[in-house]
């Protein structure tokens, strides 16, 4: 219940289920538990602003040194009950003197109806860096999407995860990437004397691409077909095309 209760402020969701603060880093080191000697958690409302903080320190293990690990997060509506803006700031620092930093602005903004434009930019800093140019440190992502279940329903979203992106008290496993997605969706309701609550269909598209050398990661397309029934039941039927790209030759013996 500790890092459970309000969870959600302090989310900044870099895209599935990557994140640029992930609790799980705190006390556990390669799946074994580490001593929490102490830390403090918050969260709160200060004015109109969602406030939430954490400071958290690790027990020395297995050679790996003690360390402590901080993390701030803000937000407040604005325009409409549907739209933020904020900023987080994590920090791990090792007593060895090691440590990484991550920090990201972002907004989720109704601009009209059932549309939404969601922005964020993060950066992070590792021990002992000296980058002169910023962007293989950085994250971009910019998506706008048409929320509706009834009529279309839209989405197209553009990021970029540079090379040397690596928040270490988040969670990634990509990076070196420029991803391209879209969505399109139809539904619609039978009404109230069906059985069924809705129907779905549509397609899903999206593509990485490596930042070095511009050459295909993977890309998938997947239409597909929903039906949910009132009882709480559902059915879905689709179809997948996925291509790969490797970055090398396979041998068979």
């Amino acid at each position: 219940m500790f890092f459970q209760e309000r969870s959600s402020i302090f989310s900044f969701n870099l895209g599935g289920p990557q994140d640029l603060f992930y609790s799980r880093n705190i006390g556990i080191i390669d799946g074994k538990i580490v001593a929490i000697p102490g830390g403090v958690r918050l969260v709160g409302r200060l004015g109109k602003w969602d406030v939430g903080f954490l400071d958290m320190n690790t027990a020395e293990f297995n050679g790996n040194p003690s360390e402590n690990f901080g993390v701030v997060r803000v937000r407040k509506q604005v325009i409409n009950e549907n739209s933020y803006v904020g900023g987080m700031l994590t920090t791990r620092f090792g007593f060895d003197g090691s440590y990484n930093v991550g920090y990201g602005i972002d907004g989720i903004f109704r601009v009209f109806n059932d549309d939404y434009l969601d922005v964020k930019v993060a950066q992070t800093m590792i021990t002992a860096s000296l980058i002169k140019l910023p962007l293989p440190t950085l994250l971009f992502r910019v998506a706008w999407e048409r929320r509706s279940e009834k009529g279309f329903g839209y989405e197209g979203g553009y990021a970029y995860w540079g090379k040397d992106f690596n928040p270490e008290s988040g969670f990634m496993f990509l990076n070196n990437l420029h991803e391209f997605r879209a969505k399109m969706q139809y539904g619609w309701f039978p009404g109230e004397n069906s059985v069924i609550f809705n129907y779905r269909t549509g397609v899903d598209f999206e593509m990485l691409r490596r930042i070095d050398d511009g050459q295909l990661e993977n890309m998938e397309i997947s239409p597909g077909f929903e039906i949910n029934f009132k009882n709480g039941y559902g059915v879905f039927t689709g179809l997948t095309y996925r291509k790969e790209g490797v970055l090398g030759r396979f041998l068979f013996s």
